[in-house]
């Protein structure tokens, strides 16, 4: 069994249309979103359309949250006071533009999914998630203390946890007496922030079938995309934005 994981959007369409079309070459059997759909670029009504048109199964991101619930303003990462106040006009922006449908949707997003499978004849669980088990807003950044994430990955009383939000790609690997447990952060569609400016998507492969030549249950492969990044940098540099969010697109930050 396949699966096809992406994050983070933030209503950059060609980037999400560009991931769209290279992830198809892997003929997933499922295909999910995990959350922040909305906010920060100028496509906020075309992703949700784009995400519900295609039937892509979706938890909410804390944008999402803000967004849906109709919030002004709305907690996120902020690096200095002129970046608060360009974020603080995104959400006015974000939320004079969106559909009164899309809005509900968003709403209505869950928080978590949570899976169960069989492989190597033992159960397992897989977490879905956009922060963390415990909080939409948690960052678990891959340099987080190794005593922090494995207390992120027992709180999600699963074997995988997969989250987003941090907009960085990684998959770590803990040993528990129980055995081996996976975090997963499948980075970031609309914005990577880890010095690339390439959409990330994730490829869970379940190796639910018994395999003696297969050491662990999955395997986890990062795809990079390339998109029209020049029309996605000027949708920005024409409308009430602040460039810092074009720039932050060209930086891959």
């Amino acid at each position: 069994m396949r699966w096809a994981l992406f994050s983070d959007v933030h209503a950059n369409l060609p980037a999400l249309e560009a991931v769209w079309k290279d992830l198809q070459r892997h003929s997933p059997d499922m295909i999910f979103c995990l959350g922040d759909l909305v906010n920060q670029h100028v496509w906020n009504n075309e992703v949700v359309a784009f995400i519900r048109q295609h039937q892509i199964i979706s938890i909410k991101g804390n944008h999402d949250q803000g967004i849906g619930e109709g919030k002004r303003d709305f907690p996120f990462s902020f690096s200095s006071p002129d970046v608060k106040q360009w974020g603080k006009e995104a959400i006015a922006y974000t939320l004079s533009q969106i559909e009164a449908t899309h809005q509900q949707y968003l709403l209505e997003l869950p928080l978590q999914l949570r899976f169960h499978f069989t492989a190597h004849a033992h159960p397992l669980e897989c977490l879905l998630t956009h922060g963390s088990a415990t909080s939409i807003q948690e960052y678990l950044f891959e340099f987080l203390p190794e005593q922090q994430l494995r207390a992120a990955v027992e709180a999600s009383h699963a074997d995988v946890l997969v989250v987003g939000h941090t907009h960085r790609p990684y998959h770590r690997v803990f040993a528990f007496p129980s055995g081996m447990r996976h975090l997963i952060n499948v980075g970031s569609v609309g914005r990577p922030k880890d010095g690339d400016w390439r959409p990330v998507y994730a490829i869970i492969d379940w190796h639910t079938a018994e395999n003696p030549s297969t050491k662990d249950y999955l395997s986890v492969s990062f795809y990079r995309v390339e998109y029209d990044l020049e029309k996605s940098v000027k949708a920005i540099q024409h409308s009430p934005l602040s460039l810092y969010f074009a720039s932050c697109l060209m930086q891959g930050q």
